[in-house]
């Protein structure tokens, strides 16, 4: 079983917390094994960190270094056990971070000079990564791979004799794959960005869902320190507008005014809530275009993937506006003579919403929709990379008649986020906390919401197993991988994580899917005609995903397509080629940790008792993918899948009808379907005696 490396390291995570409290008496009933696990991670994070230290060696001695200690590398991780520590548990946790810090540190310092190299050399046909080899994986998938493929009987004679002629032919087998990967890249990726985000913004033909003041209580408002945050273009780094950053007065004056409204609010019948919601998706679905535009330009998200992005958050405001009619109660059998007992539902109360910046507006809608269908009043706080599509949805929300204070967003910087969220997560008004982001940070909240008894829903982090029978159809599985693993450049909770193919097809898998994203994917701004795939959102999302790139392939991977940020964008956004790796460990970040990003390491198998056994072998379980002709497998499959969503021959499974939520520490509590609106309703007992 794999830990999310940040659960125990991260800023806010479960080792901060034992810091703060220095007892051991808190242990989680996992933490043995998480012991053990961080053990190997440990062992895996030295080796890699020793392989960085050699890049900075003298050259010749690198080349043959590197080689042998992959190979150790490769037969360490097979035939290692988690090492046994009899520790500190506060001393522990500072070491993990420490290694795991001084392993990027280097990695880093490793990439620069290796990049200071390369620019310097004037001999060079093409650049190649001595830490991101690029190898073509099999015959023909790449247009003249097969020149560098056919070496002569007495090649390999003098290869077999001489080992430094091997090193030397192999290098240059990487140089040449390499110029052919750089070569197909530049096809993909756009020439050149040209847009200039504030001529694209000038395009919105409602200008007044251009909004940069908060909404509280029915009005527009700055914040009381008079401070503001830049909003950036991903893809451009431009910056598109501003928006207060507020602080934990500013919130309070938010959650007051929602608890006024809530007092009339929740007394409106589920008719009149209907028909408030029904305009409010009226008007969405008028302004779609304009908020589709407005949504790439802060999230980076291609037009068309945005477009798609409005009218599925619209769904949901069209499911629970009808839902809101439907907050039936019961009778239930009283064994008392002369007794009835009713229950009933009642609004939970002020519900404070937080949401991440990858679906900035189907987040809000799935949300807010469901809190107002079932009478609650809300205060939202949005991601501050993306907060002008919340801001958008309110001022529609306005103008569709919502009255105020049952809708309020206050926006901060990440620099204030922690006080706003303590002040939303603590408030005694607030009733309870609905949040969508990382297992760490929903931890940290849920420990805060502890406080004052709130109820909390938590869709959390992911780690999505995508698994390929032998007997799957190939050609389908690699398409729907393609749309389940890249759509939002791979940001998205439930995309496809882990691609387990088994034995029998997997060379046949990997090459139909290479093919599949050299032909059908284009990165660039989603403005761009053609563009398939964005940027990343934001700068620290952008070099985990090529630090995980670095670590995998230390560890023995092999970059089959992508792996670096696209040359001709270099500087201009936060581009990272779609990437496809083979060979991967089972041990490193990117097979342990939700990468986020456009990776997608594909793994072999054999059984099927071993790829359930892998798939579920991780701290999480939001969602699950397989693809198998067989109809006993599809229900085994299935119901072994320790996750909250099953795709069974596809790779998408949300709708508004659906209920969407994870398992394990993917977190608790459904949103969509009926069940999300239950999570906005307390359950009232009356027993009535009539005699």
């Amino acid at each position: 079983m794999c830990l999310r490396g940040r659960v125990l390291g991260g800023k806010g995570g479960f080792g901060s917390t034992l810091r703060s409290q220095g007892s051991k008496s808190n242990k989680p009933a996992n933490f043995d094994n998480c012991r053990d696990l961080y053990g190997r991670r440990l062992k895996t994070l030295r080796e890699a960190k020793t392989i960085v230290d050699k890049l900075e060696a003298d050259e010749q001695a690198k080349e043959a270094a590197t080689e042998r200690r992959r190979k150790k590398i490769a037969d360490g991780l097979k035939e290692s056990t988690p090492k046994k520590y009899l520790f500190d548990d506060v001393e522990y946790t500072r070491n993990c971070e420490e290694i795991v810090e001084s392993t990027r540190l280097a990695t880093r310092r490793a990439l620069k000079k290796r990049k200071d190299e390369e620019a310097s050399s004037s001999t060079s046909s093409a650049p190649v990564s001595c830490v991101v080899p690029l190898i073509p994986l099999f015959d023909g998938d790449m247009s003249d791979s097969s020149s560098n493929d056919g070496d002569s009987e007495e090649d390999n004679e003098s290869k077999s004799a001489d080992n430094n002629e091997e090193s030397h032919a192999q290098s240059d087998r990487q140089n040449n794959a390499g110029s052919v990967v750089a070569s197909d890249s530049a096809e993909r990726v756009m020439q050149a960005i040209k847009i200039s985000s504030l001529d694209e913004l000038a395009k919105i033909k409602d200008k007044s869902l251009i909004c940069h003041q908060a909404y509280v209580d029915g009005k527009w408002v700055e914040a009381t320190s008079q401070q503001h945050i830049d909003i950036v273009d991903p893809a451009t780094l431009e910056t598109i507008g501003s928006v207060p950053d507020m602080d934990t007065g500013d919130v309070k004056l938010a959650i007051t005014a929602a608890t006024r409204a809530f007092a009339s609010w929740k007394h409106t019948t589920g008719k009149e809530r209907s028909q408030l919601l029904r305009k409010w998706l009226e008007l969405i679905t008028a302004n779609k275009d304009d908020l589709a535009r407005l949504m790439t330009l802060e999230n980076g998200k291609p037009l068309a993937e945005a477009q798609g992005e409005v009218m599925y958050g619209a769904s949901y405001i069209e499911w629970f506006s009808e839902e809101a009619k439907r907050g039936y109660g019961d009778i239930v059998p009283s064994p008392i003579p002369g007794s009835r007992a009713l229950v009933m539902k009642q609004p939970v109360g002020v519900v404070a919403i937080i949401t991440p910046y990858n679906f900035p507006n189907a987040m809000i809608t799935r949300k807010v929709g469901a809190a107002l269908a079932a009478g609650c009043t809300v205060v939202i706080r949005p991601a501050h990379e993306t907060p002008l599509s919340a801001l958008a949805l309110c001022e529609l929300a306005a103008r569709a008649g919502i009255p105020p204070g049952v809708i309020n967003l206050v926006t901060c910087s990440a620099k204030n986020t922690p006080a706003v969220g303590l002040e939303l997560t603590t408030n005694s008004e607030v009733r309870k906390v609905s949040f969508t982001g990382s297992t760490a940070v929903g931890k940290l909240l849920m420990g805060q919401a502890s406080t004052t008894m709130k109820r909390v829903s938590m869709e959390l982090g992911g780690n999505a197993p995508f698994i390929v029978f032998e007997d799957a159809d190939i050609q389908k599985a690699a398409a729907h991988l393609l749309q389940c693993k890249f759509r939002n450049a791979g940001q998205t909770c439930v995309c496809a994580n882990r691609i387990y193919v088994h034995d029998a097809v997997y060379d046949e898998f990997v090459g139909a899917f290479t093919t599949l994203v050299k032909e059908k994917l284009k990165v660039g701004h989603g403005l761009s005609e053609g563009t398939t795939i964005g940027p990343m959102i934001t700068k620290r999302g952008l070099d985990k995903v090529e630090e995980q790139v670095q670590l995998a392939v230390a560890a023995g991977a092999t970059v089959v397509l992508g792996g670096k940020r696209p040359e001709e964008v270099a500087g201009k956004g936060y581009f990272f080629e779609p990437t496809v790796l083979v060979n991967v460990s089972d041990n490193v970040p990117m097979t342990c940790e939700e990468t986020f990003g456009p990776l997608c390491p594909i793994y072999r198998f054999t059984s099927e008792d071993e790829v359930i056994r892998r798939a579920n072998a991780v701290s999480v379980g939001l969602a699950g993918y397989f693809f198998s002709r067989d109809v006993a497998r599809v229900f085994r499959v299935a119901e072994a899948l320790e996750v909250g969503m099953v795709g069974a021959n596809t790779g998408s499974i949300g709708f508004d009808a659906a209920p969407f939520g994870g398992v394990k520490e993917s977190g608790m509590g459904r949103e969509g379907s009926r069940y999300g609106m239950d999570d906005y309703l307390n359950i009232k007992l009356i027993n009535l005696s009539l005699v």
